[in-house]
């Protein structure tokens, strides 16, 4: 993944395409045409997930399921092999990376037949032992999303990449359909660089187009972000996720951001070098200076432009002895100055 210098910025489509493959292509259009670099889905058997009789959880019972249970909602989005390899040969058509979000071990086995270079391992699995066991036997890349999970959960799940960790992203991430802006917790990222040495990004559930440039500006390297094709679709993501249109702004903001924040070198831009003179200052002189005298504070004030002596060396020019005389008003220089007599 390309996430070094440039956030890696992936749209998750995951069940937002309800179940029509028409849809699933148009998430990845919009995805492309906001600059995204990768769109997610969400690869799963529904039997293995849950059980038929597993009541919905809040945010499904909020977000436009209608009435049926929860195991009815993602078995009608439950994509096969065969609308995996259409949906990955598109992504590779269009140049866009293909990634999903395997929640067992069959569903592991079939993203990499499909030769996924990634696989994501959901909240719902951070603490999934045998699964992220099972993942971290491979050689994709792994990005582990963390919500709904404490440190010592995560640092249980990272036991199994202790030898791979240049292959791994965690991901901060509240898991609530949207994410109320005041439990975001965006500076939990650097404790998890701090405490884990590997990349970090953030799984954006928030319902605000600006968040994902303030977790760049916090550390992250990947950003993830639901995308839809209509918010008062049926399905429980469509309210949390943005519209084509907004998703190019997200990604707008979150590349502004990192040209704002440029490199950890402080040095003078060059916009900034061409009023460098006219702007900072030079030491001049307040009072006639006789050829011979002293230099003391009293002598010296400082005026626009800097053509003279910088006041930065206004201690090494207290001191100093007038070469010859300097009338009032005029800006020091170093030829005026006799110094270390």
């Amino acid at each position: 993944m390309r996430h070094k210098k440039l956030a890696y910025v992936i749209a998750e489509a995951g069940i937002n395409h309800c179940g029509d493959l028409s849809r699933a292509y148009q998430l990845i259009d919009a995805a492309l045409e906001a600059k995204a670099d990768a769109v997610k889905f969400q690869t799963f058997n529904t039997e293995l997930l849950l059980r038929q009789d597993e009541p919905r959880m809040s945010y499904q019972l909020q977000n436009r399921c209608g009435d049926i249970s929860q195991f009815q909602i993602l078995k009608g989005v439950e994509l096969t092999l065969s609308d995996h390899e259409s949906l990955k040969k598109y992504c590779d058509q269009k140049n866009i990376d293909f990634l999903s979000t395997a929640y067992d071990t069959l569903s592991v086995d079939l993203l990499l037949q499909l030769g996924v270079s990634s696989i994501k391992i959901a909240s719902t699995d951070t603490t999934n032992i045998p699964l992220i066991r099972y993942v971290a036997k491979t050689d994709v890349n792994v990005i582990l999303s963390t919500g709904i999970s404490n440190l010592w959960e995560v640092a249980k799940a990272m036991e199994a990449f202790q030898d791979k960790k240049e292959n791994i992203t965690l991901l901060h991430c509240v898991s609530n359909y949207p994410a109320p802006i005041k439990e975001l917790n965006l500076m939990a990222m650097k404790k998890l660089q701090a405490v884990f040495g590997v990349d970090v990004g953030f799984s954006d559930h928030s319902d605000s187009l600006d968040i994902g440039a303030y977790a760049v500006c916090a550390g992250a390297s990947v950003i993830e972000k639901h995308i839809t094709y209509d918010k008062d679709a049926p399905g429980p993501d469509h309210a949390a996720s943005l519209l084509p249109g907004e998703f190019i702004d997200y990604v707008d903001k979150i590349r502004t951001a990192e040209l704002a924040l440029g490199e950890d070198v402080k040095r003078i831009q060059p916009s900034e070098r061409k009023i460098k003179k006219q702007m900072q200052k030079s030491l001049v002189a307040v009072q006639n200076i006789s050829a011979g005298t002293i230099l003391e504070p009293k002598h010296l004030s400082t005026m626009r432009p800097a053509t003279g002596i910088s006041p930065i060396f206004f201690d090494e020019v207290i001191g100093g002895k007038a070469k010859h005389d300097i009338g009032t008003g005029k800006f020091i220089s170093w030829g005026d100055l006799i110094l270390d007599e």
